[in-house]
């Protein structure tokens, strides 16, 4: 809390403010009720709240709290236990807790240190005894890791306009195979066409890759290299997260001879994730990534990770064709709405709206109540909509218990005109029980500004599924934002209620494509055997870009680092997203974006040339059978054809839907059949019959593909 702030103090106020509020008649409501407008409550929570006067201009307000325990500790000796329930205490042990604050064993705290001079700055800190990781010179921060007791020291240096604590990540949650390979229809470009990715690489950036010995020794993944592009030096992939091995084995499923790479960061700072995708972008075709960042910038494709990544892929210098990331999972956890006043308190508030849902049906409340389950911990994410660096409207967040006036929790940041538009709440629910505790948003400022607040960990009773893209997915440049259909559907058609609706805050269309979740990995590492959500999804694209990348190899890098790649990434960015299946409202929206990634269609879109196709006894043998079909399937897609395949035996399945062989039933294995089967493989119609072509006429086999 507010330097000045005793514990003694607050345990006095909310003493008194007790008995005032039930003489007053404020009941506590019931878990799932709302705090009306005029409540006493909503009232005794806004007076319970210091002024902002009181506030550090320069450290964060979570920066101010661990100062002041700092400073409690060393000049009394006394144990964390013995501060009891002081505010500052318990905010400060729920961010160490929750991964907000990160101290190392010498004592330091890793910061972002705001100034214009970051070469001096970052010269200073290393006087100091503190340690400097890297520098951003064009966004003026220094990261680097600085002794807690000399935060206050630091705070007044005349060049620092800023020191907080860095935004930190979230993930976006073989002999098995996953479901959606069949889905997308990989699988038919592998079995019948013979594509499997070879000479193109993919990288992949995650939480890590727990269990990848494992997932070797089981037959799921080849050789991975995740050592040139660990940029956290003294960090281990093999040691953290299991996600990645997961979204590996996707990409390994549908690109089976594909090179795989693996991006380690360390889930550290924004500026770690940037050196991670520079690092796989000079190395690598393909990059995907499941990491959404809040907070660290507006979502409108301007963050520094946002501007980084489209930079990476845009870059000339680089070999990357193809950068996807997931949408997130946020869909339901996100609120968008301008402030309003519930009350003359400057408390801000909740209501449904035409894009806003009451999930409870509350109605109009002073407070959003988030469910939050046991053992969980609750970060919520609030920005509004003013410059990063230049906000002058303050606002403030409070969580309370439910219909209670302790806090729980606080984010009280100085906006000055110098500082970030942001506030960063984080609770941890160490019951065996659910617990619903109260969101309160404060107005300090003069202008009516608009929310973006995401919740990680809870579940609000007040959100909005529009906008709900974080940051990385919003990027511009060609990235594309993948959004999940459950493969359970058996429709395949339905959007996961989670999966992140757009659009950006600046208009554009997000997602750009949707693949499969909820499909089978290996395990390995302790993950899940079931993987749901975006960041599965995404490495289904992944997957499929690889395959179509070997057959268009002429799209891979030809010449120079200085060779312009734009077009080649314009070709294959258009067969992933003009052949997709149109879903929800026709045409592009903001659910599926352009529909569900289809493989075999961005094959016949983007490898094929019909225009000259020998159609009959290809391989001389005087008959016209499966061997021919799959010989000009070849040709087709831009495969060699000298070589002869093996002929499939009559009546065996490419799929459960269309046998090979004598498709027509009329006992004999013709090119009707093969005719039949080609247009299937490449998702035309087969019901009709077809008139078998004179053997050795040349004949066009397909129409020319015609963009929906």
């Amino acid at each position: 809390m507010p330097k000045g702030r005793e514990p003694l103090g607050k345990r006095l106020l909310f003493a008194l403010m007790v008995p005032w509020v039930i003489l007053m008649g404020a009941t506590p409501p019931s878990p799932g009720s709302r705090i009306p407008i005029g409540h006493p409550l909503a009232q005794a929570r806004a007076s319970y709240i210091p002024p902002a006067s009181e506030k550090d201009p320069v450290l964060s307000s979570r920066l101010a709290s661990l100062g002041q325990v700092d400073q409690v500790l060393r000049e009394g000796e006394l144990g964390l236990a013995a501060l009891g329930e002081w505010p500052a205490q318990r905010e400060v042990t729920s961010a160490l807790q929750g991964g907000a604050l990160r101290i190392d064993d010498g004592g330091k705290i890793q910061v972002w240190i705001y100034t214009p001079n970051p070469e001096g700055t970052a010269e200073r800190v290393q006087i100091l005894g503190g340690r400097v990781e890297r520098i951003s010179t064009e966004r003026g921060i220094v990261q680097a890791w600085v002794p807690v007791a000399w935060l206050r020291e630091v705070r007044r240096w005349p060049e620092v306009k800023y020191v907080e604590e860095p935004p930190y990540p979230h993930v976006q949650q073989g002999t098995i195979i996953s479901e959606g390979d069949f889905v997308i229809r990989a699988r038919d470009l592998r079995r019948i066409v013979g594509l499997a990715g070879r000479g193109v690489r993919v990288g992949v950036i995650s939480d890590g890759v727990r269990g990848l010995a494992l997932s070797q020794s089981r037959g799921e993944l080849p050789s991975v290299n995740y050592l040139d592009c660990n940029v956290v030096p003294g960090t281990d992939p093999t040691r953290t997260g299991a996600e990645g091995t997961a979204m590996l084995e996707i990409i390994h499923d549908l690109a089976p001879e594909a090179e795989l790479w693996f991006g380690h960061f360390a889930m550290g700072t924004p500026l770690d994730f940037n050196a991670a995708v520079n690092c796989l972008a000079e190395r690598v075709d393909i990059i995907v990534d499941d990491i959404s960042w809040i907070n660290v910038g507006p979502y409108d494709g301007t963050s520094l990770v946002s501007v980084n990544t489209a930079l990476a892929l845009n870059s000339s210098g680089n070999p990357l064709r193809a950068y996807m990331t997931a949408v997130g999972n946020l869909a339901r956890s996100h609120y968008q709405e301008k402030f309003s006043s519930c009350g003359s308190e400057g408390v801000h508030q909740f209501t449904a709206t035409a894009r806003t849902v009451d999930r409870d049906g509350i109605g109009p409340s002073c407070s959003n109540p988030i469910l939050v389950a046991p053992r969980t911990t609750l970060k919520v994410f609030v920005q509004w909509n003013e410059p990063f660096g230049g906000a002058c409207d303050d606002y403030d967040a409070y969580l309370f218990p439910h219909g209670s006036l302790e806090i729980l929790a606080y984010s009280e940041n100085p906006q000055t005109c110098t500082q970030n538009p942001t506030e960063q709440l984080i609770w941890h629910n160490g019951s065996e029980a659910p617990a619903v505790v109260d969101l309160l948003i404060l107005s300090r400022g003069a202008n009516v500004r608009e929310f973006d607040i995401f919740f990680i960990g809870g579940s609000p009773n007040f959100y909005t599924p529009p906008s709900s893209v974080p940051n990385q997915a919003d990027a511009r440049g060609g990235v594309l934002a993948v959004g999940a259909i459950n493969v359970f559907d058996p429709t395949n058609r339905e959007l996961s209620p989670e999966s992140g609706r757009g659009p950006t805050n600046d208009g554009r269309l997000k997602p750009d494509i949707t693949a499969t979740d909820g499909v089978r990995v290996s395990g390995s590492g302790g993950f899940y055997p079931r993987f749901f959500g975006t960041s599965a999804a995404a490495p289904h694209v992944a997957g499929v870009a690889a395959l179509l990348l070997e057959c268009r190899a002429d799209l891979l890098r030809q010449g120079g680092p200085d060779e312009d790649s734009a077009v080649e990434r314009e070709a294959l960015r258009e067969a992933l997203l003009l052949t997709a299946q149109d879903l929800g409202p026709p045409g592009q929206d903001n659910g599926y974006g352009h529909g569900l990634l289809d493989a075999v269609m961005a094959a016949s879109y983007l490898c094929r040339d019909v225009s000259q196709v020998m159609w009959g006894d290809l391989d001389c043998t005087r008959s016209v059978d499966a061997v021919d079909a799959l010989t000009a399937l070849r040709y087709v897609v831009g495969l060699p054809v000298s070589q002869q395949q093996p002929c499939p035996v009559v009546g065996g399945a490419i799929d459960e839907v269309v046998p090979w062989g004598d498709v027509d039933c009329d006992a004999r294995v013709s090119a009707v059949d093969a005719l039949k089967i080609l247009r299937y493989t490449v998702g035309l119609p087969v019901s009709a019959p077809e008139q078998c072509p004179a053997l050795g006429s040349l004949v066009t086999l397909l129409p020319p593909f015609i963009p929906p």
